[in-house]
């Protein structure tokens, strides 16, 4: 032992009573938790000297509260890597380009959010064709412990203290600290300088707020989270790629999707010493996707939910339910591995479905209402010890929740309601139904959904609900005119919408005895133009074709011929609001109508005749009831069973799809 700690002495340049020093203040080979930190450094392998050179860095006195916080990270490092490729440098040099693309006068004379979208993900698709990960799998882990360094480490740890320092940070406690600013790592992107880096970006914005004298860290999140996302580029583009970005590479492009959003929002708060978590919904209980937003820890320890870059301070979640999305559950990453989802109680966590395994913390009561469910399921294999709730995507069932399985019973905790779960177990790389699908209601009640052997007939209209946009679409407003002035100033009105429509494509048939040069669609402003089609057309059922014409407030408006390219899925979206508006076609010479078309802008989520569907059932799986080809806008199916969660399915196009129940001869989605 004595040759062991000279030798280490020597290689690292500690003096003997330094190195005494460490021992006495119990912190290294006798932490609180020796066995984690004596585990952590066996594990690190060959990289155990780079552990020790950082514990030894803040071995004097002065540092207890800095070898402290080491201490916390080493203890909480295992699980924590790196996810590295052979195109980390291309997805470097993308990032790099967008960063001297923003500098440009071409971005900053634009301020049209489509266009530099438009330019930049050209930018991406032409550096990332390169790439060769996505195509071969070369994606490594590299866990931290065999590979992070004592110069990452004591950086992070410095500027850390610097943010702790702020008047804002200074009432939080050292254990706050730890968890909500400390941790090195966010996401699982390649480790770099970023806390520096930041710091130094942001040191401007730092000096006004302390002048300033505000000391309450949500009104300082709010200022922050407003300049650090004042140009941030919302971007899909990134969401197949299997690694993070590095901060480094959002601070360089800001652009992204809602996960790096967060990520980089997280990143600057705690640069800047405001307390701050990564928060994300899964999946939403009725719809696809899920949504990543920032927390931020007030004086008392309550959470603010933030988008980056938006002002909606507190009501992130609400605002998600005010249009129509139900939420099942919300997670937090977190770094230590206290309060996790799984626990204490990890058996066989191979079997465990990969997205809980990760270090997340339930903390969906602190933002919904919740109830808890308790189930005695069947057809779960005696080997089985996870079981999960899931909700429907629009194309499979996905896992928001874990629970132990005990004697056959499970008990989810804290669920999101009024969403239709399906209790499964995971095994063999694949979902099967433990349980049958229910309902659960805002009471806390459990309400079995299951089908009965016997025959209905169901008559149905769409294969997703219409969200809030098309149900206002619906009830749209607008006449159309024919005219043979080119002012309209003898205008007759040949068709009227005032009531509710379909989001499909209406034919109007005409009965005009004259002939008429011009034609178009007047109305009020707002989404009421919102036309995906527009068509007139001859006696022999010919369409007309003619000159574009619009008012002077659409004048030069390139979206307007969209309403006229045959393309029900391109539409005219400019809303201008209270003001009268038209668009319309100068056929050039007088022409005999014979019929009028149009079609609201729309999803194409109901019935098209000419398209194929089928009709699902769910019976531990989905089941058949046959295929058809539509007629009109609507399906009539004959089914041999009622009750139940039914899909409809689109065999021809479209991606979107919901489950819904068939109740009092309507469709009930869910």
């Amino acid at each position: 032992m004595r040759r062991w700690v000279t030798v280490l002495l020597v290689g690292i340049g500690l003096t003997i009573p330094v190195f005494l020093h460490l021992l006495s203040v119990n912190l290294w080979f006798k932490p609180k938790k020796e066995e984690n930190l004596s585990w952590a450094l066996e594990q690190a392998g060959h990289n155990r000297l780079e552990l020790e050179r950082a514990l030894m860095h803040y071995a004097l006195p002065k540092d207890s509260l800095k070898l402290r916080a080491l201490n916390f990270l080493l203890d909480n490092m295992h699980g924590k890597y790196t996810l590295d490729s052979p195109d980390s440098a291309l997805r470097d040099t993308f990032f790099s380009e967008i960063g001297a693309f923003r500098e440009s006068e071409g971005f900053k004379s634009n301020t049209n959010h489509s266009d530099n979208l438009s330019n930049v993900e050209c930018e991406y698709d032409k550096v990332i064709s390169q790439a060769v990960s996505g195509k071969t799998g070369l994606v490594s882990r590299k866990p931290d412990l065999k590979h992070i360094t004592s110069e990452y480490l004591i950086d992070n740890l410095e500027y850390a203290f610097k943010a702790y320092c702020l008047p804002w940070h200074r009432k939080q406690s050292f254990s706050e600290f730890c968890e909500y600013i400390l941790p090195y790592r966010i996401g699982n992107g390649r480790s770099t300088a970023w806390r520096k880096r930041l710091w130094e970006a942001y040191t401007p914005l730092i000096d006004s707020l302390k002048s300033i004298g505000i000391t309450d860290p949500i009104e300082v999140a709010k200022i922050i989270n407003l300049e650090a996302g004042r140009d941030w580029i919302y971007s899909v583009k990134l969401d197949d790629w299997p690694i993070d970005p590095t901060i480094k590479n959002l601070l360089d492009g800001r652009i992204g999707n809602c996960r790096q959003q967060t990520q980089f929002g997280v990143a600057v708060l705690r640069a800047l010493g405001v307390p701050a978590v990564h928060e994300q919904v899964p999946f939403y209980g009725n719809r696809s996707l899920g949504h990543d937003f920032i927390g931020v820890i007030g004086k008392d320890g309550s959470v603010t939910s933030m988008d980056l870059g938006h002002e909606a301070v507190g009501r992130v979640l609400d605002i998600k339910e005010e249009i129509g999305y139900y939420i099942p559950k919300v997670y937090r990453y977190v770094y230590a591995d206290t309060g996790t989802v799984l626990g204490k109680k990890e058996r066989d966590i191979n079997s465990v479905y990969p997205y809980f395994r990760q270090l997340i913390r339930d903390v969906t009561k602190e933002y919904l209402p919740v109830s808890d469910v308790k189930l005695v399921l069947y057809d779960v294999p005696e080997r089985e010890y996870y079981a999960y709730l899931c909700v429907f995507d629009n194309r499979r069932w996905r896992p928001v929740a874990i629970s132990l399985i005990e004697d056959g019973k499970v008990v989810f905790k804290d669920m999101g309601v009024n969403i239709v779960y399906l209790p499964m177990y995971f095994s063999r790389g694949q979902f099967f139904a433990a349980y049958d699908p229910f309902i659960l209601n805002s009471d806390g009640k459990v309400k079995k959904v299951i089908h009965e052997n016997k025959g209905k007939e169901m008559i149905l209209h769409r294969k997703y609900f219409k969200t809030n946009i098309f149900k206002r679409l619906s009830g749209i407003n607008g006449k159309f005119q024919v005219a043979n002035k080119a002012d309209f100033s003898d205008a007759k009105d040949i068709h009227v919408i005032n009531d509710p429509v379909n989001l499909v494509t209406h034919r109007i048939p005409l009965r005009i005895e004259e002939e008429y040069q011009y034609v178009r669609y007047l109305f009020f402003g707002g989404i009421n133009g919102q036309m995906a089609e527009m068509g007139l057309y001859d006696e022999c059922g010919q369409r007309l074709s003619g000159k574009i014409i619009t008012n002077n407030l659409l004048e030069g408006e390139e979206s307007v011929k969209n309403v006229f390219d045959g393309d029900v899925l391109t539409p005219f979206e400019l809303s201008i609001w209270g003001k009268k508006q038209w668009y319309g076609l100068d056929m050039r010479s007088k022409k005999k109508l014979s019929e009028l078309s149009f079609c609201p802008r729309t999803d194409k989520n109901d019935v098209w005749s000419g398209l194929k569907y089928e009709l699902f059932y769910w019976d531990k799986r989905w089941v058949s009831l046959g295929v058809q080809e539509a007629k009109s806008n609507q399906l009539t199916y004959t089914s041999p069973v009622s009750g139940g969660i039914y899909l409809l399915r689109c065999l021809d196009e479209g991606k979107e799809e919901r489950i819904f129940t068939y109740e009092n001869g309507k469709q009930v989605w869910w």
